[in-house]
């Protein structure tokens, strides 16, 4: 995996609507992890740096919403449906499930949840 994947105009009008990242995102691999942010943060820049290679195989879906045409409706839903209020965000999906969430963390934890999420 060397690229970030981008949601389409549908996946994110389903997660509006129906609260939730859709079943084709959720479970594009057993794992899968999805981060949103805007291009101005710097944990970002630093999260940036190295998640995918972190994430190996792991499909990582990215919105970089201040750059949306929606980016208010966006940074809305994330911040009062999802109850968070910080950037980067990161969600990490298992077996299409919600299986853990948290916004930036120092790469060394970012491996150690990683493998807490590998069981």
């Amino acid at each position: 995996m060397s690229n970030f994947l981008s949601f389409t105009e549908e996946e994110l009008e389903h997660t509006l609507t129906e609260g939730e990242l859709p079943a084709s995102v959720r479970s594009a691999a057993r794992q899968v992890i999805v981060v949103w942010t805007q291009d101005w943060c710097p944990q970002w820049a630093d999260l940036q740096s190295w998640i995918l290679q972190e994430a190996g195989n792991r499909p990582v879906y990215l919105l970089v919403y201040n750059q949306h045409p929606r980016f208010a409706e966006l940074m809305a839903f994330k911040e009062e449906n999802w109850k968070n209020r910080e950037i980067p965000y990161v969600r990490h999906y298992v077996g299409g499930n919600l299986a853990a969430e948290h916004n930036w963390l120092p790469r060394a934890t970012f491996q150690e949840q990683l493998k807490r999420l590998e069981v």
